[in-house]
């Protein structure tokens, strides 16, 4: 019952974290006579622990993802590393691929924002009118995303869909004349998919130099259970 109780501690607490928060925010919201319940600077006070506790959480993302992967495949023989490597890649891409054309397919269908836009290119004055790009320059941009140009910055920023804003002196008409060239630019956000493809080359390779790149192999073994620890620290 001691193993037990253990084991299924942190499951507990979690639980009774989550119904002690819902039970807290239902009292604050509607327990109190005064209007507005919570002002705004205490509301920031409220959610200060939480931030805290998401920010490490991320902190650790980066080197969780890669540590765990690369280990992974260094510690696997040759044969089966490679074919997990192989499976993960494709499974990965798979899924990304899959959100990119359920994107592409709704906003086709539901055409987010095209109430705005005719506010937009209708008014006298001032504003911009965006011509999007095409459906393949999101594909095309999940590739470039597979094969960072510094793995570095894959930390915090990836290749985003590129578009080119008209001036609004230009007419419709005008506008539609013009082929649009789209041009890579950067946004802020992991690349996630970028070191997770740098982390299974990077594992596989190791695997496959054997005792030349054991220091490496142990030095990352090392890292993910240094992290794993960390994560654990921080979850409880």
């Amino acid at each position: 019952m001691k193993c037990i109780k253990s084991e299924n501690l942190l499951l507990i607490m979690t639980i009774v974290g989550v119904l002690s928060g819902i039970g807290l925010g239902i009292g604050l919201k509607f327990g109190m006579d005064r209007t507005p319940t919570l002002s705004p600077r205490e509301v920031a006070y409220l959610r200060f622990p939480g931030e805290i506790f998401l920010r490490m959480l991320k902190m650790l993302i980066l080197p969780l993802i890669t540590s765990s992967l690369i280990n992974s495949l260094a510690s696997l023989d040759s044969e089966t590393a490679g074919r997990m490597g192989l499976v993960a890649t494709i499974y990965y891409m798979s899924t990304t691929l899959i959100a990119v054309i359920t994107g592409i397919v709704l906003v086709v269908i539901i055409k987010p924002g095209s109430y705005a836009e005719t506010i937009k290119t209708g008014s006298s004055e001032g504003g911009e009118s965006c011509k999007g790009t095409e459906p393949l320059d999101t594909i095309m941009d999940l590739f470039r995303n597979m094969f960072p140009e510094n793995i570095e910055v894959a930390g915090f920023q990836s290749v985003r869909k590129t578009f080119l804003s008209f001036s609004q002196r230009f007419s419709r008409s005008e506008q539609e004349m013009w082929d649009v060239v789209p041009y890579q630019s950067m946004k802020d956000g992991m690349n996630i998919l970028g070191l997770v493809i740098f982390s299974l080359v990077f594992g596989f390779i190791i695997n496959r130099m054997g005792e030349t790149a054991l220091p490496l192999a142990n030095f990352f073994r090392a890292l993910e259970a240094v992290i794993m620890r960390m994560v654990t620290i921080v979850i409880w």
